[in-house]
């Protein structure tokens, strides 16, 4: 979300924090094939925080990296 500052007319970026819900592998999996942009990141976040297996995310992550989907931040 975007805000414009009156006092000087730039783009001001506007966040707010959410906790991210924990996901299944089965879902986080259909979402990483997606080919969704936004899809994919929450996917990778929402596994990241609460999956005892960082290996695994990890490994997500770096597929991630050699694929050509979108934009992953």
């Amino acid at each position: 979300m975007f805000k414009t500052d009156r006092n000087y007319g730039r783009q001001v970026v506007s966040m707010k924090y959410r906790e991210p819900d924990p996901i299944t592998r089965v879902a986080a999996r259909a979402m990483l094939e997606s080919g969704i942009t936004e899809q994919i990141e929450s996917a990778i976040i929402r596994l990241a925080l609460p999956d005892p297996d960082g290996d695994w995310v990890v490994a997500q992550a770096l597929e991630l990296l050699k694929s050509n989907v979108g934009k992953i931040l």
